[in-house]
């Protein structure tokens, strides 16, 4: 983070075009990042968001398949609610691909998670 006062902005910097630019292009590439995750949350149904996520986060190089996650970190990424994720990991435990224990989620069913995400798409 960069924090500079107004007044030593227009003082110092006012007129020089590469701190200019620097700011210009700070704030360009928050409403791009912005734009893409408004657009993307909007494509897909949070159902193929958290079975993406789950896969992304679950399975790594270690292939571990149990992980304790926080809900409200992954409901913020991908853009819903935590109750919302919520209803969606019952769905999911319903349906035999996922068990949830502790805090920790567990995939049960990988290829039926890919199924439902179609690709990884926080990859």
């Amino acid at each position: 983070m960069l924090r500079i006062s107004h007044q030593a902005l227009m003082r110092h910097a006012k007129d020089d075009p590469r701190v200019l630019t620097f700011l210009l292009k700070g704030i360009t590439n928050k409403f791009y990042t912005k734009s893409n995750d408004l657009s993307f949350h909007l494509l897909y149904p949070v159902e193929v968001r958290l079975a993406s996520y789950l896969l992304s986060v679950l399975t790594g190089d270690d292939d571990t398949l149990t992980r304790p996650l926080r809900l409200t970190d992954a409901a913020s990424l991908i853009g819903t609610s935590y109750r919302h994720i919520n209803r969606v990991i019952q769905q999911f435990r319903e349906k035999g691909l996922i068990e949830r224990r502790r805090g920790a989620i567990t995939i049960c069913d990988r290829k039926g998670l890919l199924e439902i995400a179609g690709h990884n798409i926080y990859e």
